[in-house]
């Protein structure tokens, strides 16, 4: 009699999973999610008659990707869609560097005969590929043989059990063997015993509770990144510096583990998620605040709490998103110092730009460290909106820093800027000014201009680590010279050197200004113009609502208010659950619909691949082809798309906040119903 017949109560998913598992997705319950989620506005929206054409291809889209992910399984998701009774997750595995599995384990309570069915059909469809079963299959654990690639030096397997209400399919033998036995006997090497997913999970359930998750998830960050290169190979080799490599050498593995729950139409919102980063201190460091408890550049993560994050007041209302954050800025560029040297595959790179920059007589002459960076506060704000008509290059960010010495930060811009032939200076309305006048407020606009050249950064530099200490090993060795193609600060780029392909890339435009105890850097010049209208009208002295009301403030706004308002709650929740007060590290708020139209416009006019948006470059390396520079193809038809205005009535605010606690960071975000028509409101009672 073959195990699938025992009747086994299945283990919970941690407990099968091994702790070398990277990263995993838990779904408690399909069919509970699915009906949540229909529940949304978003959902709401998705089974709109008017999204009916293009939901329907998107829909074949996905099943099509998914069925890809799953063909070498021997299943597609539909067949896997009919046998959840339980819970399912999905799950990569690194049993040993240089590995990436994948498993999927489904409970298949009440329906163990589909199960059964669905293992032949399983059979069918990899004997179709030309799958062969292996010397080791049993009927109780199946293994077939699928045919090798060309670019494959091992053949990839898939791996299939029912083992009492559990279904496991694996594409490594030994990872679902060990599965299969802990489905009878528990085992001690499970994920329910890792540390990391302990302690998150842990703090999660604390902070959900009595709230079940719809979706859960986990996440060794390095491990699953390592794992999925493995297991999605890039087409071609990255010329680039291998980034994962060197935040791993800089001391960023302390991030030991990321954990979520997501909710669905929880009553109160359209969507909630909490996140718990999982960051303990390096040994013997325990007793340091912030940063100061890890090693090298993994110091910059030292975001401080604070009681009072009020939204600014020379934030305009008609903005898409804000985001406000507090972070130790003298300590994170003093502890950027050992990143930037491994960066650049050379000790010392950091320092000796800052030394040529303040010393060398055609340089600005200007002492970044004590001149700039001393002077800047703690509070770091982003803001973005976009323009009309919607393009590729339409989305705008400004960044925002405080000062603590506004007119030693404008002196020490003002230095690094007018000698330079590529800026040019302007009043507040954005005409011309000279480069020398001191009096008013300085707009330096850094035109866009060809770069030629401009060597790419290249980090195959042969050797080992450079030790920036006798106890902070790195992954490189300081070499006797300089490898080919590097240059030292100050120097012409040596053009013909082997590392130093020339190309030329576009410089894109930036605006930089001092003003309002903040220092200012927008991607384009009118929107800064925007913001320093916005503060100069709203400094002089008004009489009447009509002169406020053209130039309301963000914070004057009934959608952020309501964010705000929410907030509040959750401060007041988690001091109640006995996690930190209300102190907070950062504060987000989004209009979802004006963060979210330029790219629904961009793709409903099939221009998305060229979109030089955060989002649309993201999107380009996900769906790309895997060739470095390359413009993906649209793989949906966004014609299909009804106008935005369908869209917008579904789409509601949504904010953010995070607080740093002593081992990690726990980030609250929700969204919130849209409020269709609604008044503005008085500002609410902010921190």
């Amino acid at each position: 009699m073959g195990c699938a017949s025992i009747s086994l109560a299945a283990p919970s998913t941690e407990q099968l999973l091994p702790n070398t598992t990277k990263g995993v997705v838990f779904i408690p319950n399909w069919d509970e999610l699915e009906t949540a989620f229909d529940s949304t506005q978003f959902g709401q929206l998705l089974l709109d008659p008017v999204m009916k054409p293009f939901y329907d291809d998107l829909q074949q889209q996905l099943r099509e990707k998914g069925n890809r992910r799953l063909e070498k399984l021997g299943v597609t998701v539909d067949e896997i869609r009919k046998i959840p009774g339980g819970e399912i997750a999905l799950a990569v595995v690194q049993p040993a560097p240089g590995t990436g599995v994948v498993v999927l384990i489904v409970d298949v309570t009440g329906r163990e005969a589909e199960a059964a069915a669905l293992r032949q059909k399983i059979s069918q469809n990899l004997a179709k590929q030309g799958a062969k079963r292996t010397a080791r299959a049993t009927a109780d654990l199946v293994e077939f043989e699928l045919p090798k690639k060309a670019d494959e030096t091992t053949p990839q397997v898939a791996v299939n059990f029912l083992r009492g209400n559990t279904l496991v399919l694996a594409d490594d033998y030994n990872v679902a063997a060990a599965i299969f036995q802990g489905v009878a006997n528990t085992r001690k090497d499970s994920l329910a015993n890792l540390p990391a997913f302990q302690v998150t999970t842990a703090r999660l359930k604390k902070a959900a509770a009595p709230l079940n998750p719809h979706v859960r998830w986990f996440l060794e960050p390095f491990g699953f990144t390592e794992a999925m290169r493995v297991i999605n190979p890039p087409k071609e080799k990255s010329k680039k510096p291998d980034l994962l490599k060197i935040l791993a050498a800089q001391g960023f593995t302390s991030i030991r583990g990321l954990g979520g729950f997501v909710n669905f139409a929880d009553g109160t919102h359209e969507l909630l998620h909490r996140t718990f980063v999982y960051a303990p201190a390096v040994p013997g460091k325990e007793a340091l605040p912030g940063g100061q408890r890890f090693n090298l550049a993994a110091r910059m993560l030292d975001f401080p709490n604070s009681a009072e994050m009020p939204v600014q007041n020379w934030v305009p209302r008609e903005i898409a998103t804000y985001n406000t954050l507090n972070w130790q800025v003298q300590r994170g560029f003093a502890a950027s110092e050992t990143l930037v040297d491994e960066y650049m595959g050379e000790k010392g790179v950091f320092r000796e730009v800052l030394d040529s920059t303040r010393d060398d007589k055609d340089g600005p002459r200007v002492d970044i460290e004590k001149e700039l960076v001393a002077n800047l506060g703690q509070r770091i704000t982003l803001i973005t909106d976009y323009q009309l008509p919607i393009g590729p290059k339409s989305e705008r960010l400004l960044f925002a820093v405080e000062t603590t010495n506004e007119a030693a930060v404008a002196l020490a811009v003002a230095k690094s800027m007018r000698d330079d032939p590529a800026v040019k200076a302007l009043d507040v309305r954005g005409n011309p000014k000279d480069k020398k006048e001191t009096s008013g407020v300085t707009i330096w606009e850094v035109t866009n201009e060809q770069a030629t050249n401009v060597p790419e950064l290249q980090i195959e530099t042969p050797g080992g680590a450079i030790q920036h200490t006798d106890f902070e090993p790195t992954s490189f060795q300081q070499p006797a010279k300089p490898a080919p193609g590097r240059r030292r600060p100050g120097r012409r780029p040596n053009g013909k050197a082997p590392n130093a392909a020339e190309e030329k890339r576009a410089i894109p435009n930036s605006a930089v200004c001092v003003v309002h105890g903040h220092m200012f850097v927008s991607s384009h010049k009118d929107f800064l113009i925007k913001v320093l209208d916005h503060i100069t009208v709203n400094e002089q002295p008004q009489s009447g609502i009509v002169a406020v009301s053209l130039h309301p403030a963000l914070e004057t706004s009934a959608d952020v208010n309501m964010v705000l308002m929410e907030m509040e709650q959750g401060f007041e929740l988690t001091a109640a659950r006995g996690f930190a007060t209300n102190q907070h590290c950062l504060r987000i708020f989004s209009r979802t619909d004006e963060e979210f139209r330029p790219t629904y416009e961009l793709f409903r006019n099939g221009q998305m691949p060229q979109s030089q948006s955060m989002l649309g470059k993201a999107l380009n390396q996900i769906f790309g082809d895997g060739k470095e520079g390359s413009i993906r193809q649209p793989k949906l038809n966004g014609a299909k798309l009804p106008d935005f205005d369908v869209v917008r009535r579904y789409l509601g605010p949504a904010g953010a906040f995070m607080i740093a606690e002593p081992d990690g960071w726990f980030l609250t975000g929700f969204t919130l119903r849209k409020q269709v028509n609604s008044a503005e409101a008085s500002p609410a009672t902010r921190r």
